[in-house]
């Protein structure tokens, strides 16, 4: 089986040939000392392309299948091998057959001396079908793999609460700001100024886990929130949300991925952007909000509580029925003065994680 088709690629034939050809040729010619390798190739994610992009001269990161990885070796053998897994494929959960092929394919590379790193963006899949089996599937690569890396410290009590890690394994590298993406429309699209009608949006992917019907409900519910708030929810449709009758509720479901334009409108217009999630470990659209000088309103752990404060965010106690409800209301009786303060917060948080600190402290094992 081909491994684009093993992890759930279509990519016709033609492209995926051409695709590891070029990076052989990157391998050949440019001559690197420490070479990446990655998997799985996410198009639609930005994480993947600010990391490698942030890498210092003389390592380059390349997508390439177990065998071709295999063939390169012996060519290569006077430099730093890396092997770096993001996230996984259902397929992979689907049978034990599957994930012994996985694990004997990392443990080829081990033998061959690459160093093995995991990175946990995720204590377990957002819609996984079957949690169990998962988790069964992370004990055993935990064991396996040289390095563990997450993106803050308290990330690790989190993850405990699904299967336990070695901490002698664990790399604590910060997840990096989106300053490259949204810099470039910073000066075109103003944050909002006026303060009597407060947006606040949430988005990205359309997910059950980020809490969004119940964040619905409260905006279309009289008396529970100033009447000054609006909500605003935009992005790719991966659960059926019913567009109330409120018209304090904009409801943009769609079939396709935000554009980066219209991604960061929604976020930079904005007055908030809500985070209500019923469980994160890593927040990525937390720091792009950060980045386009967007506070945020989020519950009171994780990620969230590892990094913001209240000069930057309205934290509050996921386990108070009123706590999200109480935190928006806070931030419609903002001042102006007060508010302003807490955008340039906001992105100034942001400054403070540059790709390049995560990458050194990744890869320097």
């Amino acid at each position: 089986m081909h491994f684009e088709q093993f992890f759930g690629f279509t990519r016709p034939l033609a492209r995926t040939v051409l695709w590891q050809l070029g990076c052989i040729y990157r391998i050949a010619f440019a001559k690197p000392d420490t070479i990446i390798f990655f998997s799985p190739l996410n198009y639609r994610n930005e994480y993947q392309r600010l990391l490698y992009s942030s890498l210092p001269k003389g390592t380059i990161a390349v997508f390439m299948p177990f065998k071709l990885i295999m063939w390169c070796l012996p060519f290569f053998s006077k430099k730093r091998w890396f092997y770096h897994q993001h996230w996984f494929y259902t397929k992979l959960f689907s049978s034990e057959q599957n994930q012994e092929k996985f694990l004997c394919g990392i443990r080829l590379l081990q033998k061959k001396g690459v160093c093995v790193i995991w990175t946990l963006h995720n204590a377990i899949s957002h819609d996984a079908p079957d949690p169990q089996a998962e988790i069964q599937f992370y004990i055993k690569l935990a064991n396996q793999v040289d390095h563990i890396h997450v993106h803050y410290q308290g990330a690790v009590e989190f993850i405990k609460n699904y299967y336990p890690i070695a901490e002698e394994k664990l790399i604590v590298a910060p997840h990096g700001n989106y300053l490259k993406r949204t810099t470039p429309y910073m000066a075109g699209i103003p944050a909002p100024a006026a303060m009597d009608t407060m947006r606040f949006f949430a988005g990205g992917m359309l997910r059950k886990y980020k809490g969004l019907e119940p964040l619905i409900e409260l905006f279309h519910t009289e008396g529970r929130i100033p009447q000054k708030a609006q909500l605003v929810i935009a992005g790719l449709k991966k659960i059926d949300l019913v567009q109330p009758a409120s018209p304090r509720v904009m409801l943009h479901a769609k079939a396709e991925i935000l554009s980066e334009t219209e991604f960061f409108r929604f976020v930079r217009t904005s007055h908030f952007t809500v985070l209500p999630y019923t469980r994160s470990l890593t927040s990525g659209v937390m720091l792009y909000s950060l980045s386009c000088g967007t506070p945020v309103i989020a519950p009171n752990y994780g990620h969230f509580k590892a990094i913001l404060t209240s000069e930057n965010a309205f934290l509050y106690d996921s386990e108070n029925p009123n706590g999200l409800a109480e935190a928006i209301t806070a931030a419609c009786e903002l001042r102006a003065d007060a508010y302003a303060r807490m955008r340039e917060s906001a992105y100034q948080l942001a400054l403070q994680y540059p790709w390049e600190e995560s990458s050194h402290l990744m890869f320097r094992k």
